[in-house]
């Protein structure tokens, strides 16, 4: 079942676009037997403060890269590393821009479909001869913007935009 922030006709690119799913509790006990899942807190996790390597990945399934039939659909799932264009609050909410090179192969042109992907910080770092990382949710795209110099701009919801309406919406999740 969705739920979120009710629609309105003003939305347009300064959302805040964000549904949710509520789950059957046997449909979560039985995904989290083959899933894990992203702990979304009230508080922005704070990621280690060590030697690392920290990268921006928008997660998404553009439209132009998948295929729709009636009983089929096949989506490419990308990671992508955007540049930030810009961080902002408008009408109480934070945003971040990003940016895509239009012209790079693999990455395409137009972004409908990405909506809802997550905008991620992910920090890799040595752990005893190994390779580790840790992940942050920062955001989540809601808007394609227009192309400035050959970059594609993608509005994300920012982070706690994201956990101020999940907070807001406590009370219908319990309904």
């Amino acid at each position: 079942m969705p739920f979120g922030p009710k629609e309105v006709p003003s939305w347009g690119p300064w959302g805040p676009d964000m549904q949710l799913l509520r789950l059957p509790k046997k449909y979560v006990l039985e995904l989290k037997k083959r899933k894990k899942f992203y702990s979304l807190t009230a508080e922005i996790p704070e990621l280690p403060n060590i030697d690392s390597l920290e990268v921006s990945v928008l997660i998404g399934a553009p439209d132009e890269q998948g295929t729709r039939e009636p009983q089929r659909a096949s989506l490419t799932i990308n990671a992508m590393f955007p540049t930030i264009r810009d961080r902002y609050t408008n009408d109480g909410l934070d945003y971040v821009d990003l940016e895509l090179p239009v012209a790079f192969p693999g990455i395409p042109t137009e972004f409908f479909g990405v909506s809802g992907g997550g905008f991620w910080d992910v920090l890799l770092y040595g752990d005893s001869g190994r390779i580790s990382w840790s992940l942050r949710l920062m955001g989540m795209a809601c808007w394609q913007l227009e192309i400035i110099n050959g970059m594609r701009g993608v509005r994300c919801l920012g982070a706690r935009s994201i956990r101020t309406l999940i907070q807001a919406l406590q009370p219908e999740r319990e309904s």
